[in-house]
């Protein structure tokens, strides 16, 4: 499964075939935040290499990232606080840092 259409269903959006424009603008925004994710990631120290392969740990911050900046069911500072904590640990940690390739 592609990681927006995995994203899309982890907050509960279906969308239909063929898309309605408004569907198409918010699939636009999730790829925008994901895209936004990634670059806090590579940002904080994070391994080019880990944020390519979508590995499960960056799927999960994407999620995080996805539904705070959306509010998702009203608790987006809960999803931020929790989005922050994992970058953090992320930044400390030699394998996701790709420190144990050196």
């Amino acid at each position: 499964m592609a990681l927006i259409d995995e994203i899309k269903a982890s907050v509960r959006i279906v969308d239909s075939t063929p898309q309605t424009t408004a569907e198409q603008a918010r699939e636009n925004d999730i790829q925008g935040y994901i895209d936004a994710c990634k670059d806090d990631l590579q940002r904080a120290g994070v391994k080019e290499g880990m944020i390519a392969n979508e590995n499960a740990r960056v799927v999960h911050a994407c999620k995080l990232f996805v539904k705070a900046s959306i509010d998702y069911q009203g608790k987006g500072a809960e999803y931020w606080d929790r989005y922050q904590r994992f970058v953090t640990l992320a930044a400390l940690d030699a394998d996701f840092r790709g420190d144990a390739d050196v």
